[in-house]
Parts: structure tokens; C-alpha cells; sequence
């Protein structure tokens, strides 16, 4: 379910399809976050950490803003997961450099030292513009926020019948989700990444809503909400009938 849900959302967001760097970013941050999982209560795995922290380098390579995580991650490492001692510390901090040993003796070879400080420039910018979300691309970020609290609200009501492990791994993807929904509404220039990344953080938390509520409401907003998802990507899939579908809301008083 959890798979499905993650294919319908993604289909959502079909103005990102054509950019690499999302998708690569967005299975980065998976793969990331599957190894840290496997980490669960073994603070001494230093293989799976590196790989993790390897990953989100190799992210940050294309999305250095990515690097903001690594210390949220190692918190809840601490705390949700009980993964994370100096040994693995310092594992996480060798694998997260790790693409910047293999990339930066080429720039310093070429003696192109702008590239290198024009890469982490962004680090330091809170805003670069004052660009804000497209109306399709607030209904996206609404619907899988909404669904997603929605989610979290009922996981957490019934959070006693999941095992320990389940619940910190949950809790773990529900404050990078919050993390990564506050970075998208600070910086709405970089939606086209961050709502992979939200995406992955959103869907376990959804699919345990409609997995495991079966009233009425529930079986009829699992109705709407797919027909709404379905006409989303249909939507957001064209890029002459996204364009028209923005003007058209804008036309009709969006903002208002």
C-alpha cells in the first residue's frame, strides 16, 4: 500500500518529471533512509551508516541544501532509533564527505575555485527570490500535508497496536516530512526537489490511514481522493493543460 500510495502521489507531480536532479535526489533520500532504518537499535553498524550519509552527499552534490538534514537526522538517529554513537558519528561525517574528496581535486586541479564556492553559496541564503507556488502546486502540497496529518493524527491514535520499532520509524519520517514541508514554504523556488522528498516522508503515514480505517467517511474520501489524484496527474502530466489550468484558477480569483 505504501507503494501504490507513493506511485499515485508521484503521479501528481508531473511538472518535475523532466528534472533529473529530483529524481535522482528523491532516491537518494530513500536509499538513505532505508539503510538508516537498518541500523535500528545497532549503534556499531558503521557499514549501513556510511551508506546512508554516502547517499546524501551524493545528494547534496546535486541539491547541496540537502546537507540541512544531516544534523536533524542524527538527532532522531539518537533518539527514534538509538543508532547513532561517536564511531557512527564520525562513519556518518566520512560518508557525507565522501563525493566532495572524489569531486573537489578535480576543480582544484583546474584551479576553479568559483565552482566550489558558488556550489555551497546557497547554503547561506535563506530566499533567493520571491517566487511562490504555482496554484497546482499548492493543491499538490495541501493534499499530500493534509493527508499526511491526517495519517499521522490516526497512527498516532493507534499507535500502541504497532511495535516500538514501527512507531520510531514513523516518528523519525514524520519530523523530516514537517522538516522538509516548512523548507518548501521558506523556499518555494525548490518545490520541484523538496516534494520528493515530502513524498517519500508522507506515505506510510497515508497508507496506514486508508489500510487500516474502513468507515464510511473514510471509504468515500479514499474515493475522492483517488479521482482528485488521477485528475492531478492527468493535469500536471501536460504541459499546455497545466499552463491553462493555472491561468484558468488565477482567472477565478486564486488569492482571494
Amino acid at each position: 500500500m505504501i507503494t501504490s500510495t507513493f506511485i499515485m502521489l508521484a503521479a501528481c507531480c508531473g511538472f518535475n518529471y523532466a528534472s533529473i536532479e529530483a529524481g535522482a535526489i528523491g532516491l537518494c533520500v530513500a536509499f538513505s533512509f532505508f539503510m538508516i532504518f537498518l541500523c535500528y537499535q545497532t549503534p556499531d553498524d558503521v557499514g549501513k551508516t556510511y551508506n546512508a550519509y554516502l547517499s546524501i552527499g551524493i545528494a547534496s552534490l546535486l541539491f547541496v541544501q540537502v546537507i540541512y538534514l544531516i544534523p536533524l537526522m542524527w538527532l532522531l538517529s539518537v533518539y527514534m532509533l538509538q543508532s547513532l554513537n561517536w564511531r557512527t558519528w564520525l562513519t556518518s561525517i566520512l560518508g557525507a564527505i565522501t563525493p566532495y574528496w572524489l569531486a573537489l581535486p578535480f576543480y582544484l586541479y583546474r584551479q576553479d575555485y568559483e565552482s566550489i564556492i558558488a556550489h555551497f553559496q546557497p547554503l547561506r541564503q535563506l530566499s533567493e527570490t520571491d517566487i511562490t507556488l504555482s496554484p497546482i502546486q499548492t493543491i499538490v502540497f495541501v493534499l499530500i500535508a493534509t493527508l499526511a496529518i491526517a495519517g499521522a493524527i490516526n497512527f498516532w491514535r493507534k499507535s500502541y497496536e504497532e511495535r516500538i520499532r514501527t512507531r520510531q520509524i514513523y516518528a523519525f519520517l514524520q519530523w523530516i516530512g514537517l522538516t522538509i514541508g516548512i523548507f518548501i514554504l521558506l523556499q518555494p523556488q525548490h518545490f520541484d526537489v523538496l516534494i520528493r522528498v515530502m513524498t517519500i516522508c508522507a506515505c506510510p503515514f497515508i497508507a496506514h490511514f486508508f489500510t487500516f480505517t474502513r468507515t464510511k467517511v473514510t471509504n468515500y474520501l479514499f474515493i475522492g481522493i483517488v479521482i482528485l489524484v488521477i485528475l492531478l496527474s492527468i493535469v500536471s502530466a501536460n504541459t499546455s493543460l497545466l499552463e491553462l489550468s493555472n491561468q484558468t484558477i488565477v482567472d477565478y480569483g486564486w488569492g482571494y
